[in-house]
């Protein structure tokens, strides 16, 4: 049992060493800080855990029905499949390097609000309203009710 433990060390710290961790870990700041965080926490709590179990046992259920339980040997296709998913998780990496070092690039060389809300449209709308913005609206920007508008 010591051993099994041991051997699963470093897969416990490739997990927590995730970006997927740290996504989890915002996702839940922003659950607990939303308008009806109670209801809101206990519905991702049970998405969360359900989305484990699903894909754990459809895993367990593909993976037995293929036979692949051979810790030694495993089938031919299995080394296969390990370096074509490499192969498209390396080619991935690289769009996602190349795309968002284009947009880093584009970004830099926006000259104000306008050109970054065009270059990035996943950004929040604060840019686009810095772009609109009216004398009414600039007095009143830091203030939520503002009896101007």
């Amino acid at each position: 049992m010591g051993s099994l433990l041991l051997q699963q060390i470093p897969l416990a710290l490739g997990i927590i060493m995730s970006p997927l961790a740290v996504v989890a870990v915002v996702a839940v700041v922003a659950v607990l800080f939303s308008d009806h965080a109670r209801s809101n926490s206990f519905a991702y709590l049970i998405g969360w855990f359900l989305g484990i179990i699903v894909s754990l046992s459809v895993s367990f259920a593909v993976l037995t029905a293929l036979h692949v339980h051979q810790r030694n040997h495993p089938p031919l296709w299995v080394p296969i499949l390990h370096l074509m998913l490499g192969a498209v998780l390396l080619a991935g990496a690289w769009f996602v390097y190349t795309r968002s070092r284009r947009r880093v690039q584009a970004m830099a060389a926006a000259s104000g609000p306008g050109d970054v809300a065009v270059v990035a449209p996943q950004l929040p709308s604060m840019p686009r309203r810095v772009v609109r913005a009216t004398s009414s609206s600039v007095r009143c920007l830091p203030l939520r009710h503002c009896p101007l508008q």
